[in-house]
């Protein structure tokens, strides 16, 4: 592999599942070269050991994770496994109906795509792996100052155009702050994941890394609108859902085009 100063993590419940994923990449690789149905039933047989060792490794760390991050919140939060078939079940039943989709697809190797992913998240910068706790207070502290500052400017810029009276009433209002801050998000968003450079193989591996994690997020931050607004219905259904759905499958499209072509630069720097 060439040095582009990006290198896998050697440590770490991915790396493992990486190594425990080699032999059963292999087996379907060499099922899959042969001929006849017997070859390809027991393809998907291995196709399924993959499937259910990424689905119950993904379960446990998400049951971790969200009882983690439930804790900060909820004093009483804890793990629980009385209904351990549901996570697998949300993750299995599209990847699942995929692979049926592609049962007689022999290009469709699902433990090489699962092998794939786990990749990605694997993957790291030299120089950003072992401060990845101090990078994020800084960002967070970047991101404040910048949002505090920049939407400051863009109301006092206003006062051009608009009375400062009309405009400090304008501030009793909980919208015009938020719209502020938004604006205010995106503009840095777009600073430091849009308009990245990426002209060498670690540019584009970061670039594209951080617009999977951005879509990711803003894929989550909508469904969690959705959900929010499923709780305050009380009649008639909201149009807001028809645009939050529309919003979640572009954020969707976002999440694989990013994946791809964070994939893309993978492959080119293992080469």
């Amino acid at each position: 592999m060439k040095n582009y100063f990006i290198t896998q993590k050697e440590n770490g419940v991915i790396n493992l599942t990486l190594k425990i994923m080699e032999p059963l990449v292999k087996l379907e690789n060499k099922l899959l070269c042969r001929r006849g149905w017997g070859g390809l039933f027991l393809a998907r047989l291995a196709s399924l050991a993959s499937l259910f060792l990424f689905l119950y490794i993904t379960h446990f760390l998400i049951i971790y994770l969200g009882t983690v991050l439930v804790g900060f919140f909820i004093d009483s939060a804890q793990t629980s496994n009385d209904y351990w078939w549901t996570i697998p079940t949300i993750l299995g039943l599209p990847i699942g109906t995929l692979l049926m989709i592609n049962a007689i697809n022999r290009n469709f190797i699902i433990s090489e795509k699962i092998v794939n992913v786990l990749e990605i998240f694997n993957y790291s910068t030299k120089n950003t792996a072992r401060w990845f706790g101090t990078r994020i207070l800084v960002e967070s502290f970047g991101l404040l100052l910048f949002v505090l500052f920049y939407s400051t400017a863009i109301f006092l810029s206003m006062s051009n155009f608009i009375d400062e009276r009309t405009l400090f009433n304008w501030l009793e209002y909980k919208t015009t702050t938020l719209l502020l801050t938004t604006i205010s998000f995106v503009v840095y968003m777009s600073i430091r994941v849009l308009l990245l450079e990426d002209n060498t193989p670690t540019q584009k591996f970061i670039k594209n890394r951080r617009m999977l994690c951005l879509w990711i997020a803003a894929g989550l931050i909508t469904l969690g609108f959705i959900i929010s607004d499923l709780f305050n219905i009380k009649e008639n259904i909201s149009s807001k859902f028809l645009y939050a759905g529309i919003t979640l499958l572009i954020s969707v499209d976002k999440i694989i085009d990013s994946y791809q072509k964070l994939r893309t630069v993978i492959d080119e720097i293992k080469k």
